[in-house]
């Protein structure tokens, strides 16, 4: 009987154990990188929608905020259907979401964009698909701003 006590006791102890590499690699892309602000860094001086110089990520609903800069409206991103917000009339819906990677789709009645963000230490590489199949690359640093600097 004394032996079942033991056995019990250990098998308890074992059950109760936790370890923190399983929390650790559960964390995604969006808790990682809430508040994170990032630069680009070889974006055109005339940029366009598709490269804003300041990219920032929240775990909200409005998953993603972007701006050109300090006199720049600043938007964001969210999954579902835009509704013609800032004239998108787009549905986004993320389709990757990891510790080191975030991925997107915005689906127009033409085609659909591919968006993928990639963290490697302090950088971000941002790949985008157009509709048409063209594509474009853009290179972003982490910054000490937060989403509320870019976006005040």
């Amino acid at each position: 009987m004394k032996k079942l006590l033991y056995l019990l006791f250990a098998i308890t102890l074992l059950g109760c154990g936790s370890n923190d590499d399983d929390n650790s690699s559960a964390q995604t892309f969006l808790e990682k990188y809430d508040d994170v602000v990032f630069e680009c860094q070889n974006c055109p001086s005339n940029s366009d929608y598709s490269s804003p110089l300041y990219i920032g990520f929240t775990q909200s609903d409005n998953f993603l905020y972007y701006s050109w800069g300090s006199n720049s409206k600043c938007y964001y991103q969210f999954e579902g259907n835009l509704n013609g917000l800032d004239d998108d009339f787009g549905i986004v819906e993320i389709t990757n979401h990891t510790l080191e990677n975030l991925s997107y789709t915005k689906t127009y009645s033409n085609g659909v964009q591919y968006y993928n963000y990639k963290t490697r230490g302090t950088s971000l590489s941002l790949d985008i698909i157009w509709a048409d199949g063209e594509t474009a690359s853009f290179n972003y640093i982490s910054t000490n701003l937060t989403v509320n600097d870019i976006c005040n």
